[in-house]
Order: structure tokens, then C-alpha cells, then sequence
């Protein structure tokens, strides 16, 4: 980081760096606490030291998805592992009033191929898949990448700092996103509804972790 701060003199540096895979987190929690949490913390420090802002990522997953349209200042209370380290980044920025910028992100998407997200693997399937088991109880506002990269480069234009939901305006389950779907491209791929509890994972997930973004469009 030295090395890159020294030749670019950047205003902003945007951290991406991250385990966020649950499971992996669930799995590893001291391996994933110093990729999400330690390392991250040390990246930040070094930022507000030579006056640059970090944009720093945590997650929907920060709550534990029993109400949903969470806010900013909704109490957070992770039910995952990764959600808690997640958590404990956010906590540590906002309890220092460190000069950052953090983007609680919401489910992030694209369109390209290959680029193993949510509709694009949803495309992958209905293409090689008859039948599909989808849960219909877990709901996200999912958001585009190519929005979430001109909303970080406006932000950061705007010499924003704070904590703010990065999420798209629409609330959807993944039924209800593979549907759409399935009607654009005609398919006759069947679905066989579910629960999310239905999957068997390492640890129980969060429902619904829908966001409101309506303070950061009002910004």
C-alpha cells in the first residue's frame, strides 16, 4: 500500500479486499478475521494518516433479516460469521469518527458472462437445468455493478464520508428475480419453490436483508 500511495498520491482509496464467502468465513473465522477485519483496519489507519479517504464494503449480512428495508442507523445484530466481522469494521470506523466512507453494499450483479453473479449464474442454469429449487423467503435490493461503480466515483467526487446503504430501489426474492427471467428468455425451465432453510449451509441465513437507499439518493 506504501508503495502505490507514493506513486499515485490518490485522494481516495477504494479497499475491496475480502472473504465474502459465509461459508468460508464459518469455516475459517480466524483466517477470514484478518483478511476482513485486521488487515483491512491496518489499510484504513495508514489512509487517514496521509489524509486520503478509504472507501471501505461491509454487507447486508450485518443484520439478521427478520424485518428488512434496513436503514443506516438500524440496529445491526449478524446471525453469520461474516456479518459479525463485518460488523465489528463498521463499529470501528464509526466509534474513532474516522474521516472514511463505508458502503453497506446490498447483492451485487452483473451482466457479464462468466462473472458468477446472481442473474448471470441464474441464466447459466435455466440453460443446462430442467427444474430449479429456488428460495422464495430470501429477499434482497439487489444492485447493478456497473451503478455501484458510478455511485462510488460520484461519492468520492462528492468528498463523502459516513455510513451509507448501496442498494438497488427494488425488493425481490430469488424466486421472484428467476421468474423474470425465465419469462424474458421463454424457458421452460420449472420452479420448485422453497424455503432458505430448506438448504442445508454451515450456518442459518439471514431472510430478509432488504435496504432502503434513500439517504444516500437524497446525497
Amino acid at each position: 500500500i506504501n508503495y502505490l500511495i507514493s506513486k499515485f498520491d490518490p485522494t481516495h482509496i477504494i479497499i475491496f479486499s475480502a472473504e465474502s464467502d459465509p461459508d468460508k468465513c464459518f469455516k475459517y473465522p480466524k483466517k477470514t478475521m484478518r483478511t476482513n477485519y485486521y488487515s483491512i483496519k491496518k489499510i484504513i489507519m495508514k489512509c487517514v494518516k496521509r489524509n486520503i479517504v478509504p472507501i471501505v464494503f461491509s454487507t447486508e449480512f450485518v443484520f439478521n433479516g427478520r424485518k428488512g428495508n434496513y436503514l443506516e442507523n438500524s440496529k445491526t445484530n449478524p446471525i453469520l460469521t461474516y456479518g459479525y466481522q463485518k460488523e465489528l469494521l463498521e463499529k470501528f470506523i464509526l466509534n474513532k469518527k474516522l474521516p472514511a466512507l463505508i458502503f453497506r453494499l446490498s447483492k451485487v450483479y452483473g451482466s457479464k458472462k462468466n462473472d458468477n453473479t446472481l442473474i448471470t449464474n441464474f441464466i447459466k442454469q435455466i440453460r443446462k437445468k430442467k427444474s430449479i429449487k429456488v428460495a422464495k423467503d430470501q429477499i434482497f435490493t439487489p444492485i447493478y455493478d456497473e451503478d455501484l461503480a458510478n455511485v462510488i466515483d460520484i461519492a468520492a467526487t462528492k468528498k463523502m464520508t459516513g455510513l451509507y446503504n448501496l442498494s438497488g430501489n427494488e425488493r425481490l426474492s430469488r424466486y421472484e428475480i428467476l421468474r423474470k427471467i425465465i419469462k424474458i428468455f421463454n424457458s421452460k425451465t420449472e420452479i420448485t419453490k422453497c424455503s432458505l432453510d430448506d438448504f442445508k449451509l454451515p450456518e442459518k441465513r439471514p431472510k430478509d436483508v432488504s435496504l432502503s437507499n434513500k439517504l444516500l439518493k437524497n446525497r
